[in-house]
């Protein structure tokens, strides 16, 4: 009992200082300091070292979620998409054990809209066909009765054809 406490305050103050990175990752980007890129190491290596004190407790949800957080801080609050991809590619790694389909299907979606934001369409094209794989996988294992998957497999189809469309040689002459 002693011990599990132990973990959990390790575990709680890893998080912690992860966050604290993270904020002084963007107050820096805000100020325009040099020290961006090493506020970023430092924030990548504490949410690593949190997310890893939660996978080895057979917690990959929580583990992927602090690499989402992280991801999605380094998108949406500092438009620095090229970054945030990796952290995403990061959480699906930590999520791949997980049970919890919507939340692995969520990361994977994050991943390829971002790709999108950062330019890589033809990374973006491999990520919406790789999540339109995993909705009919999942559909599949739940007897295809829940309409969450179909609804996103169709975005993806949509969202495909749109890319297609997009990276169709002789495209950029139209735009």
């Amino acid at each position: 009992e002693w011990r599990a406490g132990k973990e959990q305050e390790e575990m709680d103050l890893s998080v912690e200082a992860a966050r604290q990175h993270a904020q002084a990752l963007l107050e820096a980007e805000q100020l325009g300091t040099v020290n961006y890129d090493e506020h970023l190491v430092n924030a990548h290596l504490s949410y690593r070292k949190a997310a890893s004190l939660y996978a080895a407790r057979d917690r990959p949800l929580l583990a992927g979620a602090l690499l989402v957080e992280l991801a999605d801080s380094i998108a949406n609050e500092l438009n620095r998409y090229d970054e945030a991809t990796e952290f995403y590619v990061e959480a699906i790694a930590a999520t791949r054990d997980a049970v919890a389909v919507t939340e692995k299907l969520n990361v994977h979606s994050k991943l390829a809209s971002c790709r999108i934001l950062a330019g890589d369409f033809e990374g973006a094209l491999g990520a919406f066909l790789h999540l339109a794989r995993l909705c009919k996988e999942f559909a599949g294992e739940e007897g295809g009765s829940t309409a969450f998957y179909g609804d996103m497999l169709r975005q993806c189809d949509i969202v495909v054809v749109l890319l297609l469309l997009l990276l169709r040689p002789g495209s950029e002459e139209r735009v």
